[in-house]
C-alpha cells in the first residue's frame, strides 16, 4: 500500500516538475517576443538619421560597439559618442535625458543597441532608438564616417 502511494506521488511530482518547466519556457518566450516588439517599434533608419543630422536636429548618436568591433573598424558616425556596454554603468550620465538618442552597433538585429536602449530607459532616458542595420547600414550607404585611432596598449606608434 505504501509503495503504491509513493508511486502515485512520484508520478504527480514528475508531472508537476514538467508543468513548471513548461510554464517557465512559455514565460521566457513571451518575454522575448515583447522585447523584440519593443525593438522593432523603436528603430530609426540610416536615411532618417542622416536627414535629421543634416537638418541640424539635436540628436546624440552613440556608438555601442564592443572594443573588438571598434578596433577592427575604428570609424564612427561624425559626432558620435563611443561607449561600450561595459562602460554604461560609469558613463551613462554623459547621455542627456532631454535629447533624442540614436544607438548603433554591429550586432545582427541591433541586439546590443536594443539592450543599451532598455538599460537607458530604466535610468529615465526615454527618447532612445537603435539604428536599423547599425553601423553597417550607415557605412554601406556611403554616409560620412570619421576615422579614429583606437587606443593601443603599450604606447604610441609613430
Amino acid at each position: 500500500m505504501v509503495a503504491a502511494h509513493a508511486a502515485r506521488l512520484g508520478a504527480w511530482t514528475i508531472a508537476l516538475v514538467v508543468a513548471a518547466i513548461g510554464a517557465y519556457v512559455a514565460w521566457k518566450l513571451i518575454a522575448r517576443q515583447r522585447f523584440l516588439k519593443k525593438i522593432r517599434i523603436a528603430r530609426i533608419t540610416a536615411e532618417e538619421l542622416k536627414t535629421r543630422l543634416d537638418g541640424g536636429e539635436d540628436v546624440l548618436v552613440v556608438d555601442v560597439r564592443s572594443r573588438l568591433d571598434f578596433e577592427a573598424e575604428p570609424s564612427i558616425i561624425p559626432g558620435a559618442l563611443h561607449l561600450t556596454i561595459e562602460e554604461l554603468e560609469t558613463r551613462h550620465r554623459e547621455i542627456p535625458c532631454e535629447r533624442d538618442i540614436v544607438l548603433y552597433c554591429t550586432c545582427p538585429s541591433e541586439a546590443s543597441s536594443a539592450r543599451v536602449a532598455l538599460l537607458l530607459r530604466r535610468r529615465g532616458i526615454e527618447r532612445v532608438r537603435p539604428l536599423a542595420g547599425g553601423f553597417r547600414a550607415w557605412r554601406d550607404r556611403g554616409y560620412p564616417m570619421m576615422s579614429l585611432t583606437p587606443a593601443i596598449s603599450g604606447g604610441s606608434h609613430g
